[in-house]
Parts: structure tokens; sequence; C-alpha cells
């Protein structure tokens, strides 16, 4: 499935993100041969619902591949807020987090 295929399934904000976030997951485990068109749209719906669960699952979608990693602006980590986000992180206290 293309972006263009999940968009019209699922819109720009779904209301059942868990198919977004199996997407990212998916995706993310498919290394360079991900789909990075793909993984940016599932971040953006995941950026807009701005839930502080979703930042490292963004963050690890961002950095699977090249293309991804270009493809993936690194303020769709902050869709609950830039100083909330880095609270979060703060707070998970792993080599992630920081």
């Amino acid at each position: 499935m293309d972006e263009d295929e999940w968009y019209r399934r699922h819109g720009l904000r779904p209301a059942d993100l868990e198919p977004v976030r199996a997407l990212l997951r998916e995706q993310t485990a498919l290394g360079v041969d991900n789909d990075s068109a793909l993984i940016h749209l599932g971040c953006v719906q995941l950026f807009l619902h701005g839930d502080l669960a979703d930042v490292l699952l963004i963050w690890r979608a961002k950095h699977s591949s090249f293309d991804a990693a270009c493809s993936v602006e690194w303020q769709l980590l902050c869709g609950a807020g830039r100083e909330r986000t880095l609270d979060h992180l703060r707070a998970l206290g792993t080599a992630e987090g920081r």
C-alpha cells in the first residue's frame, strides 16, 4: 500500500491510531526497504494527535533509513509541544530518551 491509498483509507486524523502505529513499526522493521513517504504520512498522523507515547515510535521510524531520516522532520516529534516533549524524554531516563 502506498501513501495515497493509506490516506484514502485513514484520512489525516484517523480516529483509531493503532493501525498507524502498527504501520510505522512494520515500516521501521523494513529498514532501507521501507516506504519513506508512507512513514512520513504516519508520522504526521501521530504528530497531529500529540500523544507523548508516540515520540520514540516517530524517532525510530525517522532513523530507520536514510530516506526516512530526510523525509521526517524533527518537528514531527513535538506534537504535544516542544517543552512537554523534552520533559517527557528527560523523564524516561533512558539512552534513547536522551
